[in-house]
């Protein structure tokens, strides 16, 4: 799974080699979507304009700007999409958390797929284990990703690790004494 370029998703028929587009994700072996191979683009959507005003529809039907992301990657992929040698899922998020339908499909078929092989007795709650933790882990990279593109000055929240000086100084945070007095005890 990672990034792969368009002309060598699961080698594609039709696709010149040339070719510059770039699918997100790319899954191979994954029976949910009819044995295709798996491509796929997460998108990050706003319901607000860049003036901080609703888009259409998104004051009132929650997931409005989906439809649109579909459209979007429909354009750039369509031959993809019609030579029918790959399956393509959208994983689309809107900035306040709400997830695509698609992608909300994509992770629990991922959870099935992941347990398929353990004892039915225990499956269930490995399922909701492994759900749990990726939609944690996911929603918190989508508000970093957010909170990133708000302040472009912020090297903390960019992606990658923090360069040692910054280390050093959240941590010199930890000598700086509090303005009160906690009564609970002292870990170590």
């Amino acid at each position: 799974c990672g990034r792969v370029d368009a002309a060598g998703a699961g080698g594609l028929l039709g696709v010149a080699p040339a070719d510059k587009r770039r699918f997100d994700y790319n899954m191979d072996g994954f029976d949910e979507y009819g044995g295709l191979p798996l491509v796929g683009d997460a998108t990050i959507r706003s319901p607000c304009t860049s003036l901080g005003e609703p888009r259409p529809g998104a004051a009132d039907n929650d997931g409005s700007t989906f439809p649109g992301a579909r459209r979007d990657k429909d354009k750039k992929y369509g031959d993809v999409f019609a030579s029918g040698q790959v399956a393509f899922s959208l994983f689309a998020c809107e900035t306040g958390g709400r997830w695509s339908s698609e992608a909300l499909f994509l992770i629990r078929a991922l959870a099935r797929w992941r347990v398929r092989e353990l004892p039915v007795l225990i499956r269930t709650s490995f399922r909701m284990a492994y759900l749990r933790r990726w939609w944690g882990l996911l929603s918190c990279t989508l508000q970093d990703s957010v909170a990133a593109s708000l302040d472009l000055s912020d090297r903390l929240l960019q992606r990658g690790f923090p360069a040692s000086d910054e280390i050093d100084a959240l941590a010199s945070l930890r000598d700086i004494p509090l303005p009160f007095h906690s009564r609970l005890p002292l870990n170590g």
